[in-house]
Protein backbone atom coordinates (compact mmCIF):
# COMPACT_ATOMS: atom_id res chain seq x y z
CA UNK A 1 0.00 0.00 0.00
CA UNK A 2 1.02 3.05 -0.66
CA UNK A 3 2.53 5.65 2.19
CA UNK A 4 -0.60 8.44 2.58
CA UNK A 5 1.33 12.24 2.86
CA UNK A 6 -1.51 14.29 2.34
CA UNK A 7 -5.17 14.34 3.46
CA UNK A 8 -7.78 16.60 1.53
CA UNK A 9 -10.65 17.26 3.73
CA UNK A 10 -13.46 19.74 2.43
CA UNK A 11 -15.72 21.63 4.88
CA UNK A 12 -19.14 23.67 4.23
CA UNK A 13 -18.99 24.19 7.94
CA UNK A 14 -21.79 21.98 9.07
CA UNK A 15 -22.23 19.63 11.57
CA UNK A 16 -21.46 16.58 9.31
CA UNK A 17 -18.64 18.47 7.90
CA UNK A 18 -16.91 19.17 11.19
CA UNK A 19 -16.98 15.22 12.18
CA UNK A 20 -15.05 14.61 8.99
CA UNK A 21 -12.62 17.13 9.72
CA UNK A 22 -12.03 15.78 13.09
CA UNK A 23 -11.35 12.32 11.50
CA UNK A 24 -9.36 13.51 8.89
CA UNK A 25 -7.50 15.22 11.36
CA UNK A 26 -6.89 12.03 13.59
CA UNK A 27 -5.80 10.23 10.62
CA UNK A 28 -3.67 12.65 9.36
CA UNK A 29 -1.98 12.95 13.25
CA UNK A 30 -1.91 8.89 13.02
CA UNK A 31 -0.54 8.61 10.03
CA UNK A 32 2.21 11.79 10.03
CA UNK A 33 0.44 12.78 6.67
CA UNK A 34 -0.32 16.49 5.82
CA UNK A 35 -4.00 17.91 6.26
CA UNK A 36 -5.55 20.22 3.79
CA UNK A 37 -8.59 21.89 4.81
CA UNK A 38 -10.47 22.77 1.46
CA UNK A 39 -14.02 25.17 1.01
CA UNK A 40 -16.31 25.00 -2.38
CA UNK A 41 -18.32 27.87 -3.04
CA UNK A 42 -20.90 26.95 -5.25
CA UNK A 43 -21.09 29.90 -7.82
CA UNK A 44 -24.53 30.42 -7.87
CA UNK A 45 -23.68 31.38 -3.92
CA UNK A 46 -21.79 34.20 -5.23
CA UNK A 47 -24.83 35.33 -7.16
CA UNK A 48 -26.63 38.50 -4.82
CA UNK A 49 -29.87 38.27 -7.03
CA UNK A 50 -31.23 41.66 -9.05
CA UNK A 51 -31.80 43.86 -6.16
CA UNK A 52 -27.15 44.36 -5.97
CA UNK A 53 -25.71 47.26 -7.53
CA UNK A 54 -23.19 45.51 -10.32
CA UNK A 55 -20.50 47.51 -8.17
CA UNK A 56 -21.45 45.91 -5.13
CA UNK A 57 -21.22 42.53 -6.51
CA UNK A 58 -17.42 42.35 -6.42
CA UNK A 59 -17.37 43.57 -3.21
CA UNK A 60 -20.08 41.12 -1.86
CA UNK A 61 -18.19 38.44 -3.19
CA UNK A 62 -14.64 39.31 -1.56
CA UNK A 63 -16.64 39.49 1.27
CA UNK A 64 -17.08 35.68 0.80
CA UNK A 65 -13.99 34.80 0.07
CA UNK A 66 -12.85 36.52 3.39
CA UNK A 67 -15.07 34.72 5.23
CA UNK A 68 -14.66 31.56 3.94
CA UNK A 69 -11.22 32.17 4.44
CA UNK A 70 -11.09 33.55 8.03
CA UNK A 71 -13.12 30.22 9.07
CA UNK A 72 -10.66 28.25 7.23
CA UNK A 73 -7.42 29.54 9.13
CA UNK A 74 -9.14 29.47 12.35
CA UNK A 75 -9.57 25.70 11.43
CA UNK A 76 -6.54 25.24 10.32
CA UNK A 77 -5.05 26.95 13.68
CA UNK A 78 -7.22 25.00 16.02
CA UNK A 79 -6.44 21.62 14.24
CA UNK A 80 -3.09 22.44 14.51
CA UNK A 81 -2.86 23.03 18.36
CA UNK A 82 -5.03 20.33 19.13
CA UNK A 83 -3.61 17.64 17.04
CA UNK A 84 0.02 18.82 16.32
CA UNK A 85 0.14 18.10 12.65
CA UNK A 86 0.23 20.42 9.49
CA UNK A 87 -2.32 21.59 8.13
CA UNK A 88 -2.97 24.03 4.35
CA UNK A 89 -5.81 25.76 3.76
CA UNK A 90 -7.47 26.41 0.19
CA UNK A 91 -10.95 27.75 -1.64
CA UNK A 92 -12.71 27.15 -4.97
CA UNK A 93 -15.67 28.28 -6.61
CA UNK A 94 -17.16 25.73 -8.91
CA UNK A 95 -19.12 21.93 -7.96
CA UNK A 96 -18.04 20.49 -5.01
CA UNK A 97 -17.27 16.91 -6.11
CA UNK A 98 -15.52 18.48 -9.35
CA UNK A 99 -13.11 20.77 -7.41
CA UNK A 100 -12.42 18.19 -4.01
CA UNK A 101 -11.02 15.67 -6.85
CA UNK A 102 -9.52 18.60 -8.61
CA UNK A 103 -7.64 19.61 -5.82
CA UNK A 104 -6.41 16.33 -4.43
CA UNK A 105 -5.17 15.10 -8.01
CA UNK A 106 -3.19 18.75 -7.94
CA UNK A 107 -1.83 18.15 -4.29
CA UNK A 108 -1.16 14.69 -4.69
CA UNK A 109 -3.34 13.86 -1.70
CA UNK A 110 -3.44 9.94 -0.84
CA UNK A 111 -6.91 10.13 0.86
CA UNK A 112 -10.26 12.66 0.41
CA UNK A 113 -11.93 12.65 3.77
CA UNK A 114 -15.84 13.38 3.17
CA UNK A 115 -18.67 13.86 5.44
CA UNK A 116 -21.61 11.85 4.57
CA UNK A 117 -24.27 14.40 4.50
CA UNK A 118 -23.62 17.96 4.10
CA UNK A 119 -25.96 21.00 4.51
CA UNK A 120 -27.59 20.75 1.57
CA UNK A 121 -29.88 17.97 2.33
CA UNK A 122 -32.92 18.63 0.06
CA UNK A 123 -30.06 18.53 -2.40
CA UNK A 124 -28.33 15.34 -1.57
CA UNK A 125 -31.88 13.34 -1.85
CA UNK A 126 -32.41 14.47 -5.34
CA UNK A 127 -29.09 14.47 -6.85
CA UNK A 128 -26.72 12.00 -4.42
CA UNK A 129 -24.52 13.62 -1.81
CA UNK A 130 -21.45 15.40 -2.79
CA UNK A 131 -19.59 12.45 -1.24
CA UNK A 132 -21.27 9.84 -3.00
CA UNK A 133 -20.04 11.71 -6.32
CA UNK A 134 -16.75 12.32 -5.12
CA UNK A 135 -16.62 8.32 -4.75
CA UNK A 136 -17.58 8.68 -8.63
CA UNK A 137 -14.75 11.22 -10.01
CA UNK A 138 -11.52 11.01 -7.45
CA UNK A 139 -8.55 8.90 -8.30
CA UNK A 140 -7.28 8.69 -4.81
CA UNK A 141 -9.21 6.65 -2.03
CA UNK A 142 -12.16 8.55 -0.58
CA UNK A 143 -13.01 7.63 2.93
CA UNK A 144 -16.86 8.61 3.62
CA UNK A 145 -17.53 9.66 7.41
CA UNK A 146 -20.75 9.04 8.71
CA UNK A 147 -21.22 8.82 12.71
CA UNK A 148 -22.25 10.03 15.65
CA UNK A 149 -20.12 11.62 18.77
CA UNK A 150 -16.34 12.28 18.30
CA UNK A 151 -14.08 9.94 16.76
CA UNK A 152 -11.46 8.09 17.86
CA UNK A 153 -8.20 5.93 16.84
CA UNK A 154 -9.90 3.06 14.77
CA UNK A 155 -9.23 -0.21 16.44
CA UNK A 156 -9.75 -2.75 13.38
CA UNK A 157 -10.18 -2.22 9.34
CA UNK A 158 -12.09 -3.16 7.13
CA UNK A 159 -11.35 -3.07 3.29
CA UNK A 160 -14.01 -2.13 1.20
CA UNK A 161 -13.19 -3.45 -2.07
CA UNK A 162 -14.70 -2.13 -5.77
CA UNK A 163 -14.10 -4.68 -8.55
CA UNK A 164 -15.69 -2.12 -11.37
CA UNK A 165 -13.57 -1.21 -14.10
CA UNK A 166 -13.10 2.80 -14.52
Amino acid sequence: MTPIHRIVVATDFSTPAGRAVRRAALTAKALGAELHLLHVVHPLALYPGPDIASGDLSRQNSVIAVNARGRLDELAATLRSHYGIQTQVATRIGRAHMEIADYARKVEAGLVVAGARGENTLLDLLLGSTAARVLRVATCPVLIVKFQGEPEAYHHAIAALDFSLR
